[in-house]
């Protein structure tokens, strides 16, 4: 039992391990998957300005680090796989060998020992198969924590909002040096020092 549970602290820390980093990595995946978007998105000015090598190296170097804790979290989940697997011999060994000791020794029968050290058996491939889905719940708590998260978060535009400056305008608009963002990517300019001109009953497409 000393043994079965070193092995299941073993792997529950190398789970908890795996899900630590899985967080982390999560932040890289979202510059990543975001600069695949962009990338998408612009696809046709990255033809015409033939960028196409430029924006390959860029995406190479963003998924280096990434690549690099995906390698990392593969060999931890293999440690808990060749764990789980490993221990299941190691118990049949062990118990063998003592129940081998008892015999010889006069303690019990041979059909005695060998019901118990299946029993025992049984039950720690049930507990070893249990252990080895911890991965798969940490990876799917960190999910459903950031679908929770997403769920949670309030968007700050309004589509339904009526509110607003509503002047009545006569006459022809003119607008100088605009600068222009969304208040979800404050820091990406969608207009910037733009200048237009708009005559009285004129539609301006921007």
């Amino acid at each position: 039992m000393t043994v079965c549970g070193i092995f299941i602290f073993i792997q529950y820390s190398i789970s908890k391990a795996v899900k630590k980093r899985a967080q982390q990595d999560t932040s890289l995946e979202e510059s990543e998957a975001r600069l695949s978007c962009e990338f998408i998105a612009n696809v046709k000015t990255i033809q015409s300005l033939t960028q196409e090598t430029k924006i390959c190296r860029r995406f190479e170097e963003t998924s280096k680090e990434p690549y690099k804790h995906a390698v990392v979290r593969g060999w931890l989940m293999s440690c808990i796989l060749a764990i789980g697997s490993g221990f299941v011999s190691l118990n049949f060994s062990a118990s063998y060998l003592a129940g081998l000791l008892m015999i010889k020794l006069g303690f019990c029968s041979p059909f005695t020992v060998f019901q118990v050290i299946e029993s025992l058996n049984i039950a720690t491939m049930m507990v070893m198969a249990t252990v080895s889905f911890f991965p798969e719940y940490s990876r799917a708590k960190v999910s459903a924590a950031l679908i929770f998260q997403m769920l949670a978060e309030e968007s700050e535009i309004d589509n339904f909002s009526e509110a607003g400056i509503k002047p009545e305008i006569q006459g022809n608009v003119q607008l100088s040096d605009v600068d222009f963002s969304y208040p979800n990517s404050r820091q990406i300019l969608t207009l910037k020092k733009m200048s237009i001109r708009a005559n009285f009953g004129q539609t301006i497409a921007i």
